[in-house]
């Protein structure tokens, strides 16, 4: 199945389309990085089984990409259309992990 969902995150630490291109290398070819108003967001339409295996391969390649940004919030589109936390995300994951 796909999902979107946007990571909202720091500033990367290197010029956009570098972070860009260490994205792409990193797996992450199904993203847009964007800017608006000083705010960075990282855009995905990610295949996977559940949405949480879906975001949990997207921040994992986030941070393959090595350009230095913390995935701050998690926008989650369509029926979902919530955000939260990645404290909250990491909780929530574990307790489906637990349970599997």
């Amino acid at each position: 199945m796909n999902y979107n969902f946007t990571f909202l995150i720091s500033k990367p630490n290197c010029d956009d389309d570098e972070a860009a291109n260490k994205l792409f290398n990193a797996g992450c070819d199904d993203c847009l990085l964007s800017c608006s108003n000083g705010h960075y967001e990282l855009e995905f339409d990610r295949d996977g089984y559940k949405l949480y295996s879906a975001i949990y391969s997207a921040i994992t390649g986030v941070y393959a990409a090595n350009i230095g940004v913390d995935i701050e919030y998690i926008v989650l589109d369509g029926k979902y259309g919530k955000t939260i936390s990645m404290e909250e995300f990491w909780r929530r994951y574990t307790m489906i992990e637990e349970s599997v």
